[in-house]
C-alpha cells in the first residue's frame, strides 16, 4: 500500500477548515460520536473544571478531498456549549461555531 502525501496541520489556534483550504484542498468531517458524560478527575484538571462536571466528548474523522486524514477528539464543558447536540452541524467547523454562533475567541493553546 502506498500512502499519498500527508496533510500538514501545525498546532495553532486556526481552524482545521482554514488550514486545509490554505493547502488547496476541500475540508470535510464525519461524526463518529457525540456524548455527554461526567468529567473524570484527570480531564477536569486539564480543562480547569471540577470532577464530575458534565462535558461533551465529540469524535470526528477529518477529511481532505474526501480522503481520511485524521481523527479529532474534542472535550468541552457542557456549561460553555449547552446545546452542542442540537445547534452544531457535525460536518462543519467547530471553531467557526464557537466564534460565529457563540462569540467565543481563543487566546492561547497548550500542546
Amino acid at each position: 500500500v502506498v500512502a499519498g502525501p500527508k496533510l500538514e496541520q501545525p498546532l495553532s489556534l486556526a481552524s482545521y477548515t482554514e488550514g486545509v483550504r490554505r493547502q488547496g484542498r476541500r475540508p470535510g468531517r464525519g461524526l463518529i460520536g457525540l456524548e455527554r458524560s461526567p468529567c473524570s478527575a484527570a480531564l477536569a484538571a486539564e480543562l480547569g473544571l471540577e470532577p464530575g462536571e458534565p462535558v461533551w466528548h465529540m469524535e470526528r474523522v477529518l477529511l481532505a478531498d474526501d480522503e481520511r486524514v485524521g481523527l479529532e477528539s474534542t472535550y468541552v464543558a457542557v456549561e460553555r456549549v449547552p446545546h452542542l447536540d442540537t445547534d452544531f452541524e457535525p460536518d462543519s467547523s467547530f471553531y467557526g461555531y464557537l466564534r460565529d454562533r457563540l462569540g467565543i475567541r481563543f487566546g492561547s493553546a497548550d500542546a
